[in-house]
């Protein structure tokens, strides 16, 4: 899967390349990532941040990535 998270025309790539280790999740930056990704996600998107702890190659082309998410504040 590491192909596919990391193939620039999904979207996602940001999230799993390690480049930008936190980033702002609204609705309208997922509504940019791919259909065959977003057609997965069956819940209400709130603005959040997601912060990558950790991410490691764990061989056979896969990576595991766990990530820290927490609301953003509402004034």
């Amino acid at each position: 899967m590491r192909g596919y998270f990391r193939n620039p025309r999904n979207g996602i790539a940001s999230l799993f390349d390690g480049v930008v280790p936190l980033l702002a999740v609204s609705p309208k930056f997922i509504g940019e990532w791919a259909r065959s990704v977003t057609k997965m996600i069956q819940v209400p998107i709130i603005d959040c941040s997601a912060f990558a702890v950790l991410s490691c190659d764990v061989g056979q082309d896969h990576l595991l990535s766990v990530f820290f998410v927490q609301p953003l504040a509402v004034d």
